[in-house]
């Protein structure tokens, strides 16, 4: 286990959205992003981004895709899991790994992984809605 409160002085195990099963998701083994807390400044509900919502994280020539997974501070931006991080080949380290910037995180909108836990749809539909991304469609 990476990512409790021994390795993390921020670990929690609550998120926001849980998996089928009930239980939180997992950030070592589930790829997903944190999005902000609905503010003036943005309301993901409103823009219909939710838990399960499609993301495409882009680090350097990589990218990756990952499920919206938790809320967090709504002044904060930028935030993924362990799994997420170590996909880009970010230092994952939960006390002291990420990385300042370089990092672009584009969220589908009206878009849901079902069950939010399957990386394989993730990765299926991100690779589909890229291509139409692309394409202009």
């Amino acid at each position: 286990d990476r990512c409790n409160g021994r390795t993390d002085p921020h670990f929690t195990p609550a998120t926001a959205y849980t998996e089928s099963d009930g239980r939180p998701l997992d950030a070592e083994r589930l790829p997903y992003v944190v999005v902000p807390g609905p503010s003036d400044t943005w309301d993901p509900g409103e823009d219909d981004v939710r838990g399960g919502s499609l993301a495409a994280l882009v680090h350097g020539d990589r990218v990756r895709y990952a499920v919206v997974g938790d809320v967090g501070p709504t002044d904060l931006i930028g935030e993924a899991s362990y799994a997420a991080a170590r996909s880009l080949g970010i230092p994952a380290d939960p006390a002291g790994g990420g990385v300042a910037s370089d990092v672009t995180y584009i969220v589908f909108k009206d878009t849901e992984v079902r069950p939010i836990e399957d990386t394989a749809a993730a990765e299926k539909a991100g690779e589909r809605l890229a291509r139409r991304f692309v394409d202009g469609g």
